[in-house]
């Protein structure tokens, strides 16, 4: 079942996630980079639709704080998360969530890809559904089902957040009539929950 899953996700939400980081590479300014980083925003400069809740204020403040960090010394993701949540998760309104989707996006301009599974919101509610050990920050590849060692982290996050209620009790149970096709919400579709 979890593979139905996996294909489900590949068809009807990887390329929206796909679509939305290549608008953070290269050759975007770094200055511009930041600005959307900051405010949740597109290359359209819309706000992604989870995170329509953060306030400006918010957001203001975190544009403040990243065009004072240096990122000479990042070398891979897992430096540039902790980077960014050692400066933006002080932030009133900054939440985990907030610090993922910005190292995401950051390390999509800085070619750094994510090497584990991060948990906060919807993704730790789809592991903890799927049983697995949730008393980390992150999981490693190896801790997760066979099926999911083979996908990239940042599609294994997102997958664990959109199906998060068909897994229960470590069980996968999955109706594809009851997720219609993708929208676009930072690469997943977030079924009127947080993710």
């Amino acid at each position: 079942m979890l593979e139905k899953i996996i294909e489900h996700y590949k068809t009807q939400h990887q390329l929206n996630l796909e679509s939305e980081l290549a608008d953070f590479k290269p050759p975007s300014s770094f200055s511009n980079v930041l600005s959307r980083v900051a405010y949740c925003n597109g290359k359209d400069e819309k706000k992604f639709p989870h995170q329509y809740r953060i306030t400006k204020q918010t957001c203001d403040e975190s544009h403040r704080v990243l065009k004072k960090m240096s990122f000479d010394n990042i070398k891979d993701f897992e430096s540039l998360y902790e980077c960014l949540k050692k400066n933006l998760l002080p932030i009133h309104g900054v939440g985990k969530l907030y610090v993922y989707d910005a190292a995401l996006r950051l390390g999509t301009y800085f070619s750094l890809e994510p090497t584990k599974i991060y948990l906060h919101a919807g993704t730790l509610k789809g592991a903890r559904n799927l049983n697995l050990d949730t008393s980390k920050e992150s999981l490693n590849i190896q801790d997760l089902p066979l099926h999911l060692q083979k996908i990239n982290p940042k599609f294994v996050e997102a997958i664990l957040c959109i199906y998060k209620d068909s897994f229960q009790n470590g069980e996968v149970m999955f109706d594809p009539l009851s997720y219609p096709s993708a929208k676009r919400c930072s690469g997943t579709l977030r079924r009127g929950s947080r993710c």
